[in-house]
C-alpha cells in the first residue's frame, strides 16, 4: 500500500477481506480481574512477538484515532478529563514520530448510516519505522485501554505494514487481528503462531486459507 493513500476510508477494505488471523494475548490461564498484571504482561509480550514478525525492520506505519475525554467518563481521574487520546499518549511517552498525515472521520464500526452513532475521530498517521519503542509504546497503550493497568490513552490504534501490506489491530488485552488483502504475506504467522489463533475463529481461518496452519509450508 502506498503511504500517500492512507486517508479517510483506508481501512475499509483491510476489514473486509477475508484473510484476517485473529490471536489471543492475555487469555487462557489469565483472568482480567484476578490476574490483571501476568495478564497483560503475557498479552504485551506476544503483541510484541507478533508485532517483530509484522515489521522487522520494514516501513511501519502507525494510524492512531483519539477522542476527547468528557465530563462523564468518570473512570478517568478528574485532571485527565478534557485531555485527548494524543495528548496522554505524549505523556506516556510517544513523542518521537514524524507525523505524516491527519485527517477526522468516524471510526469504521460505527454505523456510517446513523449520525448519532459515534463521534468522529482524529486521525493521525506517523512513521515509526526503527522506533521500536515508539510502537512498544503503543502496544502498551492498546492492551491497557480494558484492563486496570497505568498509564493509558483512549485511542484506536493500526499498525501498518505498507510493504507487505499487512494491517495489525491490537483492540484490547483480549486479542489482535492482523489482516492482509491476501492469503500469502500472513502465511508465516499463520504457520508460526498457529497456538495462539482463537480457536472461535479457527473455521473461518481454515475456510479463508484453504488448510491448517500445519500444512503450511
Amino acid at each position: 500500500m502506498d503511504v500517500f493513500d492512507i486517508g479517510p476510508g483506508w481501512l475499509a477494505r483491510y476489514q473486509g477481506s477475508e484473510f484476517r488471523l485473529r490471536f489471543e494475548l492475555g487469555g487462557e490461564i489469565y483472568w482480567q480481574v484476578t490476574h490483571v498484571v501476568p495478564r497483560f504482561i503475557q498479552a504485551l509480550e506476544r503483541s510484541r512477538d507478533l508485532a517483530d514478525n509484522v515489521f522487522g525492520h520494514e516501513r511501519a506505519i502507525a494510524i492512531v484515532g483519539s477522542w476527547k475525554l468528557s465530563k462523564r467518563e468518570l473512570f478517568r481521574r478528574r485532571r485527565e478529563r478534557g485531555a485527548t487520546g494524543h495528548s496522554l499518549l505524549e505523556k506516556m511517552g510517544f513523542a518521537d514520530a514524524r507525523l505524516l498525515r491527519e485527517w477526522r472521520e468516524k471510526p469504521a464500526w460505527f454505523d456510517a448510516d446513523d449520525p448519532s452513532d459515534g463521534v468522529a475521530f482524529d486521525w493521525k498517521a506517523y512513521d515509526i519505522t526503527d522506533l521500536k519503542e515508539m510502537r512498544d509504546t503503543l502496544l502498551w497503550a492498546s492492551n491497557a485501554f480494558e484492563i486496570g493497568i497505568e498509564p493509558k490513552a483512549p485511542v484506536a490504534i493500526y499498525l501498518l505494514n505498507p510493504v507487505s501490506n499487512i494491517v495489525m489491530h491490537v483492540y484490547d488485552d483480549r486479542g489482535v487481528d492482523i489482516m492482509s488483502l491476501s492469503p500469502e504475506p500472513l502465511m508465516a504467522l499463520y504457520r508460526d503462531f498457529d497456538q495462539w489463533i482463537l480457536d472461535y475463529d479457527r473455521p473461518r481461518i481454515l475456510e479463508a486459507f484453504g488448510h491448517s496452519s500445519s500444512d503450511v509450508a
